[in-house]
């Protein structure tokens, strides 16, 4: 018997061993399992997960989460079997819903989707790509295609599970939601609060009838003082509804002197059971009313942003609640009025006129300056493309770098006298780069000015300038004719220029010409000394400045009319004042012949290989107090060499070589176009961002207007293709502008119209509230929501962080004007009319 106690014992001692040893066992496998699995997981899935949320995090830090999934989903066929299957259509039913932050959960989910469809396919790509741009042993590439393959098809996999899951989770629910919204765009009958009160009196009896309590009370009778004591549980009162029907019912505990029940009024049903939470019906959004055994379900679908059902037990107070299921189109129609703010007072009535008047042209005339200022803004940009393609002939087709090399002064001339010439109206053409066989033509013009041939020659003095143009006293510089070309000299060389023509001439030098006093046809005199020649060639001094700047104008002339044009068309034709229209498009053009010449000019500058030494002496000549500057000392240009650097690794780098690269011709960029898009960039982008990092506009707004602007840059250059000078390149711009902008317009919501919809709203809530003359409100209106210079006033709004409270103090501040501007009623005023009053016999 003891043995077998004893055995017993051991064989529960073994027994529990083994359990708690097996158990520790299997922990450790399990966890063993869970490390590896964990492991597989990270390594399989971990790189798609990581570029996933790096990718979502970078689209929502620049607000383009929308813009950039539709375009990643088209990289990858599971990603766009997802777009076409879940996310257009679920998008499109978001967007007829209209609840954009109610779905944005949603459209995360959805947009994460895609990015791990695409991420998973790419990964694939790369495993199949491998082996090929790779040598490996022939096992190893048979792995990666495996690996490749598994990946290709658990993109598939993933894609099809997630579009299953989706519609098994949110097919219904999106029924239920769009539902709601067609019930909520049904147009609703405008209503007035009396008249809800009306329907409300005929829809107590209704109430009454199936309402136990013996202690109730219809409008005829209402006992004001227990319902406000009643309401204000509620944390309401009576100032903006009426009560309608009330069904009071003390409470049973003798040391509460509270009373439970039903209320209702204008604006809802109050309903308060003693131990239990007080429940609030608002009419406002109501959708539909329905019951089962037990409960009442009012539901309210997405009125107030997300779901909202509110249960009422059938017990809850001593009304029965099939009443509001009978009376549902009523309530339904009064749920409509107010939701759609349909319900009119007595105020509303009275300022229907003024709101007719005053406030809907003021949001016409805004609605009119954002048109004419998007068309302006696309005429802008397509006039600064236009203006770039000028700037790019001259700096390409005339300029080049010819003014960096040792005939610097020469060129230089030549850039300097075209710019004036073209400056004060002449037709000029730039003959020195007519090339043939890839050189400058022998003996050809310089430049041809209203049809005179003209060839320039800048040299130390008079007589070396006269006599660079004979060769073995024969002159070399001749027109088709046979007579020779005028020959420009320096300013400082003119009159001993003449001097050495008419020796030349005396001798029979000069073909065709025989009379010495005639050396003035042949001479011209140049816009510039020789030292001011030699000047313009350096970044940095005045001539050189003053040079640029006047090219850069001319350059932007073409666009800048052309814009002033198209912007003064569009105002008029959007019925805006004349002189209103003439000052918009005037301050257009003026943009446009800013930025371009400032684009060039800078360009310029930058683009020369020496920059003045302000610290070296300057060399002056003239007698004293009335020197000026022959020669400034220089330096080279770091940012032109480093330009040039950057342009070098650019152009023999691989891709540059490709046919891509070539294409676009990226092998034979120099240091110029490097700085000129430099420039550009920061001429064309820079003033958003600086207003980005003011607080003046959203970052959202700053991605869009760089996007509009981006394309508008594009068109342009595309316009080139036009065979239209000027007007190929404008057309391209402003399309190019005007179309990202309208797509922009679907993603981004402008700063402005957000503003002017919160100064709009805020309007309405202040100055309704006083009793104001039609001149007094008009006042008020032009002076907030119908201000002139409202672009700036919306601007300074979102500037200050918190514009509803801006928009208060504005429109308060006018509201205080024009009270102040009120007669005073003073004692003695009122004094007087109780005096007429009492004598006045008619009054009984």
């Amino acid at each position: 018997m003891l043995y077998l106690i004893v055995g017993v014992i051991i064989i529960c001692i073994a027994v529990w061993l083994i359990k708690k040893i097996g158990g520790f066992a299997l922990k450790i496998g399990k966890g063993l399992f869970g490390f590896i699995f964990g492991i597989i997981k990270i390594v399989t899935t971990g790189p798609i997960i990581l570029c996933t949320e790096i990718f979502y995090g970078l689209a929502k830090l620049f607000h383009i989460q929308s813009f950039i999934f539709y375009i990643l989903s088209l990289g990858s066929l599971p990603s766009f079997i997802y777009l076409c299957s879940i996310h257009i259509p679920y998008s499109r039913k978001e967007r007829f819903i209209n609840l954009k932050d109610f779905f944005i959960e949603k459209k995360k989910i959805r947009n994460k989707t895609i990015a791990i469809a695409f991420f998973t396919t790419l990964e694939a790509l790369i495993f199949l790509a491998l082996p090929s741009c790779i040598r490996m042993e022939e096992d190893v590439s048979y792995l990666f295609y495996f690996l490749g393959i598994i990946y290709l098809l658990a993109s598939f996999i993933y894609s099809f599970s997630r579009i299953s899951k989706w519609k098994k989770e949110n097919k219904s629910l999106y029924e239920y939601y769009e539902n709601w919204r067609k019930w909520s765009l049904k147009e609703a009958t405008e209503i007035t609060e009396g008249e809800i009160e009306e329907n409300l009196i005929s829809a107590s009896i209704k109430f009454a009838e199936n309402d136990k309590n013996k202690n109730k009370f219809t409008i005829d009778n209402i006992p004001y003082g227990r319902v406000i004591a009643f309401i204000s549980y509620f944390g309401k009162n009576l100032d903006d509804e009426e009560p309608i029907y009330f069904s009071p019912k003390i409470s049973s505990d003798e040391n509460e002197l509270r009373e439970y029940g039903i209320l209702v009024t204008s604006k809802g049903v109050y309903i308060s059971s003693q131990g239990k939470d007080d429940v609030e019906i608002p009419y406002a959004g109501l959708w539909r009313i329905a019951n089962d055994e037990n409960k009442t379900y009012f539901d309210y679908g997405l009125s107030y942003g997300e779901p909202k059902i509110i249960e009422i037990e059938k017990n809850l107070c001593t009304v029965n609640f099939d009443c509001f299921i009978q009376q549902q189109e009523l309530f339904e129609n009064i749920s409509l009025a107010f939701l759609q703010d349909k319900v009119r007072n007595d105020l509303d009535e009275a300022f229907e006129s003024y709101e007719d008047s005053s406030v809907r042209n003021a949001d016409e005339a805004f609605s009119t300056q954002q048109k004419v200022t998007d068309i302006s803004k696309a005429a802008e940009i397509g006039g600064l493309g236009a203006g770039l393609s000028q700037n790019a002939h001259i700096y390409n087709d005339e300029v080049k770098n010819y003014m960096n090399g040792a005939r610097g002064g020469g060129y230089a001339a030549e850039y300097g006298n075209n710019a004036i010439d073209r400056l004060t109206g002449k037709k000029v053409e730039n003959l020195a780069q007519d090339l043939e066989n890839g050189h400058q033509k022998l003996h050809g013009a310089d430049r041809n000015v209203n049809g005179v041939n003209i060839q320039t020659k800048y040299y130390k003095s008079a007589s070396e300038s006269i006599g660079a143009v004979f060769e073995h006293k024969q002159a070399l510089y001749l027109n088709d004719d046979g007579t020779m070309m005028q020959i420009e000299v320096p300013r400082d060389q003119y009159n001993q220029a003449v001097q050495e023509m008419q020796k030349r001439i005396k001798t029979g030098q000069v073909p065709g010409e025989t009379n010495p006093d005639n050396a003035k046809n042949y001479v011209r005199k140049g816009h510039f000394t020789y030292a001011q020649a030699n000047n313009i060639a350096l970044a940095g001094s005045i001539e050189g400045i003053a040079v640029d700047i006047s090219q850069g104008i001319v350059c932007s002339l073409p666009g800048a009319g052309i814009t002033f044009a198209l912007s003064f068309a569009s105002a008029v034709w959007h019925g805006q004042d004349i002189k209103e229209a003439a000052k918009q498009s005037t301050l257009s053009g003026l943009k446009v012949m800013g930025k371009s010449a400032a684009i060039y000019t800078i360009t310029m500058q930058l683009s020369r290989d020496k920059i003045v030494n302000i610290f070296a002496p300057k060399i002056m000549v003239g007698e004293p107090g009335k020197q000026v500057v022959k020669s400034f000392g220089y330096v080279n240009n770091p940012i032109f060499t480093g330009a040039e650097k950057v342009a070098g690794k650019i152009s023999s780098s691989g891709l540059a070589k490709t046919k891509v690269g070539k294409a676009v011709k990226l092998d034979k960029v120099n240091g110029r176009q490097v700085i000129g898009g430099a420039v550009t960039a920061v001429v064309v982008y820079g003033p958003d961002v600086c207003k980005a990092f003011q607080g003046k506009i959203s970052g959202k707004q700053l991605i869009k207007n760089s996007t509009v602007n981006t394309a508008g840059l594009i068109g342009a250059g595309l316009g080139t293709l036009i065979p239209i000078p000027v007007v190929g390149s404008m057309i391209g711009g402003a399309v190019g502008s005007f179309v990202a902008k309208k797509i922009m317009d679907n993603f981004i919501e402008d700063d402005a119209v957000v503003m002017f919809k919160i100064m709009r709203e805020e309007f309405l809530d202040i100055v309704m509230l006083y009793s104001f003359n039609k001149e007094e409100f008009d006042e008020i209106v032009s002076a907030t929501i119908g201000n002139s210079e409202m672009s700036k006033v919306l601007q300074a709004m979102y500037q200050s962080g918190t514009p509803k409270e801006y928009a208060d103090a504005l429109i308060n501040a006018e509201v205080q004007v024009v009270l102040s501007k009120r007669e005073k009623i003073t004692p003695d005023k009122i004094e007087e009319g109780m005096k007429l009053l009492l004598e006045d016999k008619t009054v009984a």
